[in-house]
């Protein structure tokens, strides 16, 4: 089975995977770690460890919500290898989409399935001027 671990600040990842649980139901092999503003970043990184590595041979999809912050950096560390991937910008239909992707077990075709569909996880509409 391929695993998530969603790596945010905030509380983001925790409520990420409580609204994909609303549309899913129960999900099997999906860890939240989040990094609240009063939680000691090396408490989340020692989390983060233990996530990866109770995962053993299983792909790991690392989400985090910024490339570039504290989560991205500290989830980087663990992207390295086979069986690893990593995505920055994590939202709502971006962990539907995998989740859905990660059925067939193969790490490429979840990759292939993020960037074909990478317009989708962002839209921005304005009203045509009148």
């Amino acid at each position: 089975m391929i695993r998530i671990v969603i790596v945010t600040h905030g509380m983001l990842a925790k409520e990420l995977v409580e609204t994909a649980r609303l549309i899913f139901g129960h999900l099997d092999g999906v860890s939240a770690i989040n990094l609240p503003r009063d939680r000691d970043v090396n408490e989340m990184k020692a989390e983060l460890a233990s996530a990866v590595s109770e995962a053993g041979q299983d792909p790991v999809i690392l989400l985090t919500d910024m490339y570039g912050g504290s989560a991205f950096m500290a989830s980087a560390v663990h992207a390295s290898g086979p069986g690893r991937m990593l995505v920055a910008g994590v939202n709502l239909p971006l962990l539907m989409d995998i989740l859905l992707a990660r059925d067939g077990g193969d790490l490429a075709a979840v990759r292939s399935s993020v960037e074909a569909n990478r317009e989708r996880y962002l839209v921005v509409y304005q009203e045509p001027a009148k």
